[in-house]
């Protein structure tokens, strides 16, 4: 009997990193160009006022051509710099805008919040080092922004800083006990320092603060389905989706919960929309093969795993999960197509290789990758055993049922080390 490896695999927290604030209100801008400016300059603050107006109704190209005009009548003008510099960012323009909030910087050194976004332009562009430099420069000049410490903390995890980005999300906290992207952003590094418990309450205050945070919920649902806690991961999951309903990660997480509590068919239609909303994950295909392995659907998990491959070559799972399949395909003769390969793996067992069910040739070459890519597969190499010991390679069989049995010792499954003697008994009694 083949084992399968556990359904559920990791897919990763959705930390809450680099969000975009509101933008920041223009009104004292505004008013000191107004107190400041000379009748002549009386258009150019018309021309930003518009433009700002413009920004907050997203409507971004005639806000940049707003401020092109006010720039044009003031060079000089560093507020219309730097919201056109927002104005460029919402429309992916990163360049132009960090060049934008540039010279609104050259033009008044101590722009705050110029150094504020030109780090959250350089965090997007994966510029980590600028990124903390403009973040470290705006607390310099104001140490109390909660916002500039959540999103230095976000730029550390980018880098694996976890201590420095914890040290940040927690002082967040500390000048805003009401910024919720700090507690959601903590909860996060809490649960990958491996402390759960913290990471649940900090998500709970991340979900009173903003109830309508998808990815709060997803990542509340996604700690408990890491402490198997499927009932409780499901109504979060849930309300990701109810939130988000666009939110392929949700409809992925909640399919593998609705299998883990036995719900298969409403685990394939979760699995369904989340390859649906994205194409390009071969998680989902891995986990869809999967369930269709598990309801019989050995043909339609072969194309889910052969699809997941295709996404990612050295998916060493999705190896293991098609061999699977392989095994399960019935009424594939090996004294047909496949008697000459395995044939010409062991002639002197063609009595052995002949008339078994299942595409053994390519089962073994799955689990042979599945091992390359994970020699820790204790399930795979106790599949493929079985499958030596079938075509009579039986040095080859217990050589593999010795590895599978010393992992699943190491690894805590003492089912899989029982399954692994029983099948070495087999093969001594078949001597």
């Amino acid at each position: 009997m083949k084992r399968r490896g556990q359904l559920i695999v990791g897919i990763g927290l959705g930390l809450g990193l680099i969000f975009v604030p509101q933008v920041v209100s223009a009104q004292s801008s505004l008013l000191i160009a107004q107190e400041t400016a000379p009748a002549s300059q009386s258009s150019a603050v018309q021309f930003f006022q518009s433009g700002v107006d413009q920004v907050n109704a997203q409507d971004y190209q005639n806000a940049i051509d707003s401020f092109d005009r006010a720039l044009k009548l003031t060079p000089d003008y560093s507020p219309a710099y730097f919201y056109r510099g927002i104005a460029q960012a919402a429309l992916g323009n990163l360049e132009a805008a960090i060049a934008d909030y540039t010279q609104a910087i050259q033009l008044t050194p101590g722009y705050t919040d110029a150094f504020f976004y030109r780090g959250i332009a350089h965090a997007k562009q994966g510029s980590s080092s600028q990124a903390i430099a403009d973040f470290d420069q705006v607390i310099a000049l104001d140490g109390r922004r909660a916002d500039a410490y959540v999103q230095r903390g976000s730029v550390k995890v980018a880098i694996r800083d976890q201590p420095g980005a914890l040290a940040d999300f927690s002082r967040a906290i500390d000048l805003n006990s009401d910024n919720a992207a700090a507690y959601l952003n903590r909860g996060s590094i809490y649960f990958e320092l491996g402390r759960s418990l913290d990471a649940v309450q900090d998500l709970n205050r991340a979900i009173e603060l903003d109830p309508n945070s998808a990815i709060a919920y997803y990542n509340r649902g996604f700690v408990y389905t890491s402490r198997n806690m499927p009932q409780a991961a499901l109504p979060d999951f849930t309300r990701a989706i109810e939130l988000q309903p666009d939110y392929a990660q949700a409809f992925l997480a909640r399919g593998m919960v609705q299998a883990k509590l036995g719900n298969d068919s409403a685990a394939i239609g979760d699995l369904d929309r989340a390859v649906a909303l994205n194409n390009n994950s071969p998680e989902a295909y891995k986990i869809r093969g999967d369930l269709r392995q598990q309801a019989g659907d050995v043909t339609g998990a072969i194309a889910d795993y052969d699809q997941a491959l295709t996404l990612r070559p050295d998916y060493a799972a999705a190896y293991r999960g098609r061999g699977d399949a392989r095994i399960a395909i019935e009424g594939n003769k090996t004294n047909t197509e496949q008697a000459p390969q395995f044939l010409a793996i062991q002639p002197e067992n063609a009595s052995a290789n002949a008339g078994f069910t299942g595409d053994r040739v390519g089962a073994l070459a799955d689990y042979t990758e599945a091992l390359r890519l994970n020699p820790n597969d204790a399930d795979a190499y106790f599949n493929r055993g079985q499958i030596y010991a079938r075509t009579g390679q039986l040095e080859s069989a217990r050589t593999d049922f010795q590895r599978a049995a010393n992992l699943y010792l190491q690894q805590g499954q003492p089912e899989g080390y029982r399954q692994v003697i029983k099948e070495v008994r087999s093969l001594s009694d078949d001597r």
